[in-house]
């Protein structure tokens, strides 16, 4: 369960076994062995020949003989089958809602590939080639009154965009071009209709982080467009749902069992917190730890 106190955490997987082999659900107690085991104890690998979990915990791990001497109980024999067990992953750094909820629900064209369950996006590089992807992208939507968020763009390897080349490939739909840092967006002309955007919304402060002509915003006044006038697309309760279910995909594939959210929240605190604690909850898997790191918008006067 999530604790409402920063820092504290949700339930947890201590091991993962590589090779996609899940763990068995408790009964009393399970034993794992005939495997390599490893505890990840020390600056050299470190090597047991069982495991014993009991109650979500591990309580034992050393010699089979051991375990099954010395820990008589009912028992669950899971034999590993020459696969490796070993502690869960951490990701340290891995924003799970305030990035990789919105980056994992919508598109993604990026230099390298991205490979998840739900679909594969190529790598794209040049500015052409960029440009056609995004449009192949808006074509596909049946539904074009629907905002389009593309994650991935950067200069190095795109070039320069314009508002007048984004119009041409997106059209009339709303689009979001989310720059590969996350730190800055491109909105096309549709998008801004659609939300309002216009001079005027930003401080005199905030407005030098803006290329109105392009619709470009960065750092305070890509946070302050973000927070304010496109709050009804980025906190979107349905996307937000479909991105976490993606993460817990791809945390159970890679055998990841923590992870961390270094600026909690980073938008509205209920809402982000329902969906960390929706996303949790459903997977059983991993722990997210909550690191306080409010924005600068929420604590500027």
């Amino acid at each position: 369960m999530l604790k409402r106190k920063l820092g504290q955490t949700l339930s947890v997987s201590l091991f993962t076994i590589l090779g996609s082999m899940p763990l068995i659900a408790e009964a009393t107690q399970t034993l794992y062995y005939g495997g390599d085991i490893i505890t990840m104890e020390g600056n050299k690998p470190n090597y047991v020949e069982a495991v014993i979990q009991r109650d979500g915990k591990i309580i034992y791990a050393g010699d089979k003989a051991s375990a099954v001497n010395n820990f008589a109980w009912k028992t669950i024999k899971v034999d590993l089958k020459g696969k490796t067990m070993m502690p869960g992953f951490i990701e340290p750094h891995a924003h799970p809602v305030s990035i990789g909820a919105f980056i994992l629900a919508n598109d993604i064209v990026a230099p390298h590939e991205w490979k998840m369950l739900h679909k594969a996006y190529p790598g794209v590089s040049g500015h052409d080639n960029y440009l056609n992807a995004v449009k192949d992208i808006i074509d596909s939507k049946e539904d074009k009154t629907q905002t389009v968020l593309i994650w991935g763009y950067h200069k190095s390897w795109h070039g320069d965009i314009t508002l007048k080349e984004i119009d041409k490939v997106t059209g009339n739909v709303p689009t979001i071009i989310w720059q590969r840092s996350t730190h800055e967006i491109y909105l096309n002309t549709a998008c801004t209709k659609k939300y309002g955007v216009k001079k005027g919304d930003l401080s005199k402060e905030d407005d030098e982080q803006a290329d109105w002509d392009n619709y470009h915003f960065w750092e305070r006044a890509y946070q302050q467009i973000k927070s304010t006038k496109l709050s009804p697309f980025f906190a979107d309760q349905k996307m937000l749902d479909r991105g976490m279910k993606r993460i817990s995909q791809l945390m159970l594939q890679n055998g990841i069992t923590a992870m961390t959210e270094p600026s909690f929240p980073n938008s509205v605190f209920e809402d982000e917190y329902a969906v960390l604690k929706k996303g949790t909850e459903e997977a059983k898997a991993y722990t997210i730890y909550l690191i306080a790191g409010f924005p600068e918008q929420f604590v500027k006067k």
